[in-house]
């Protein structure tokens, strides 16, 4: 997450109500997963619920003036809320990709206009074709004409060469397709006890996938102990955090905007359209 971004929308939010509900039907969202209390688990998935409907709201009317379209609160507004379709898809079983299309919109039109991509705008732009490009590969949108629709190491390494993990939703959804490319990879599972029926298969397929000497089972609860004996590193000399009460303010920044991933994969070889189209569909 690039960290311009993140800073400058919670510093919008509270003038900004686009911003506003948009962070709040992700983070609202997003706790309904970690609390125990099912009933209040329940309550925040609704709040989510009326915050993105809140949203859409705001949204609409502005697909008919050129110049809110490009506003940058817009597209940043579309790419937050892409987040909260990417939470929510697990649980309604389908991934409309609704939001990308307000980005396209978005994006179309700042071109159009030979709009220059500058501060905040600029972060959201590049964030939004990230989640285009994810969202490209997990429905596979780009498969040759043979139907060989698999991903190999070197592809993989075209998008990955600089770097040496890969995490979130991006590793978990392509987690079988990295595996294969990568056979001598470390893969560490970050589980939980109180899964739902997706998420148990999801870490099954991985427990099938992977040998035992190359998988973590990790919980939050384990802290550095296991994780750094099992990636070969020294315990680091600071604690540990593990919670949103440990951090408050740096850990609702970090998780107001990324899903729960279920796997993290590590390699010592170094893992190198539009407006009406999204009115239409709301």
């Amino acid at each position: 997450m690039d960290p311009d971004f993140t800073n400058e929308a919670l510093r919008r939010a509270p003038r900004c109500p686009l911003l506003l509900y948009s962070l709040l039907a992700v983070s609202s969202s997003h706790k309904s997963r970690f609390l125990d209390d099912p009933v209040i688990a329940r309550d925040y998935a609704r709040y989510g619920e009326e915050y993105h409907e809140k949203c859409i709201s705001l949204l609409l009317p502005m697909l008919s003036d050129n110049g809110s379209i490009t506003d940058g609160a817009f597209l940043a507004c579309s790419t937050i809320l892409r987040w909260y379709e990417e939470l929510s898809a697990p649980i309604h079983g389908r991934d409309d990709a609704r939001h990308l299309l307000g980005g396209y919109a978005s994006v179309a039109e700042s071109f159009k206009q030979d709009l220059p991509w500058e501060g905040f705008r600029r972060a959201a732009l590049w964030i939004h074709l990230r989640q285009d490009i994810f969202n490209a590969v997990i429905n596979q949108r780009f498969g040759s004409l043979d139907s060989n629709t698999t991903t190999t190491q070197k592809e993989f390494n075209e998008i990955l060469r600089h770097s040496i993990a890969v995490t979130d939703t991006a590793a978990s959804v392509v987690a079988a397709e990295l595996i294969a490319a990568y056979p001598d990879a470390k893969v560490i599972l970050n589980y939980r006890k109180d899964l739902d029926a997706w998420h148990e298969k999801h870490c099954n397929m991985i427990r099938g996938l992977v040998p035992k000497d190359k998988l973590l089972e990790w919980t939050v609860k384990d802290r550095w102990g296991l994780l750094c004996k099992f990636l070969d590193k020294a315990v680091p000399d600071e604690p540990f955090a593990s919670g949103w009460e440990d951090h408050e303010t740096e850990v609702t920044k970090r998780y107001l905007m990324s899903p729960l991933s279920g796997v993290a994969v590590l390699s010592s070889v170094g893992i190198a359209t539009g407006a009406i189209a999204y009115k239409t569909m709301w």
